[in-house]
């Protein structure tokens, strides 16, 4: 692309020599050039509007668990998948969540949002009953757990093996309302007793069109 500018802008220009269509082709080409490069076409081009380029369990060993494996796994013109396995020895009768989201920059990440929650009353039946105070954001979470790890969406406790494996990375993943960029997700999971049942972290970026954006142009 360098070399391609590097002979546009010392092509010799004069009125006399070139036509005007002659001019427009160049700069056409240039143009060409240039969104070949744009991070939106290279993304159309790899099918992977997003990547995933960590998954880590961090702190362990955990004091529930005695397997736990975490990462990601990515394969040439395939859509990545992520691997999440624990096993628990013992039933998690109340779960805590934390969520944090970061945006990261090249030396520095900057909190956006956080908020904790108790995974049990959301995932309990009578979660939408009224008596509890509403969280957006567990609901928003919730929802995206229905469709992406169903096998976690039933009433506490929790026990044995949870696997998460095999599941594809794709862009509906994302709330529609993010923006192109580099992200951090931790989620910590304790018990009552401030116990760690699981803490994970995620590495992921945004590169093409956020999936609203993408809605607006069909």
């Amino acid at each position: 692309m360098k070399r391609n500018i590097l002979c546009f802008l010392t092509y010799p220009f004069h009125n006399n020599n070139h036509s005007t269509l002659e001019m427009q082709v160049h700069l056409l080409l240039i143009i060409i050039n240039l969104v070949q490069f744009s991070p939106t076409s290279v993304a159309a081009r790899n099918k992977r509007p997003i990547i995933v380029h960590r998954v880590d369990c961090i702190g362990q060993p955990y004091p529930y668990t005695r397997y736990v494996r975490c990462g990601i796994r990515t394969q040439r013109n395939q859509s990545q998948q992520l691997i999440g396995e624990l096993i628990l020895d013992e039933p998690v009768r109340t779960l805590i969540g934390s969520f944090q989201i970061y945006t990261k920059h090249q030396f520095t990440q900057t909190l956006l949002y956080g908020t904790e929650m108790n995974m049990c009353h959301y995932l309990d039946q009578d979660r939408h009953s009224g008596v509890m105070e509403r969280n957006i954001v567990a609901d928003m979470v919730l929802e995206k757990t229905k469709v992406v790890f169903p096998q976690l969406i039933h009433p506490c406790p929790f026990e044995g093996l949870l696997n998460l494996t095999g599941t594809e990375v794709r862009l509906d993943l994302v709330p529609p309302y993010v923006l192109p960029g580099t992200y951090i997700i931790e989620a910590l999971m304790r018990d009552a007793a401030n116990r760690t049942v699981v803490h994970a972290r995620v590495v992921f970026s945004l590169i093409g069109k956020s999936l609203l954006g993408q809605l607006k142009e069909n």
